[in-house]
């Protein structure tokens, strides 16, 4: 019930799984054009941030790109970033 507070400690947790508490937060829903994109994990403590600064933290540390249509957020690969993310994690 983390998801609820105005604080919210984010441990390991994959991709797909955050978007479901995301989805509940923001009363938003998530459409992935892989579901490669979902086995990412993300840590880090958010307080009180907008679903924009969210998206734009998650686009910052992985190779995704997404666009926001009203109620519904479209996450896809970032093909540049998805190859130099694969070199780093290799190297």
């Amino acid at each position: 019930i983390s998801w609820k507070d105005k604080r919210w400690v984010i441990s390991n947790e994959k991709l797909g799984d955050l978007a479901k508490k995301l989805e509940r937060r923001f009363e938003v829903n998530f459409i992935f054009d892989n579901d490669v994109l979902k086995e990412y994990s993300f840590r880090g403590t958010l307080e009180d941030e907008s679903l924009e600064q969210i998206m734009e933290a998650i686009r910052f540390t992985s190779p995704i790109k997404y666009v926001i249509e009203d109620k519904t957020i479209y996450v896809m690969a970032d093909g540049q970033k998805m190859d130099k993310f694969r070199k780093l994690l290799t190297e």
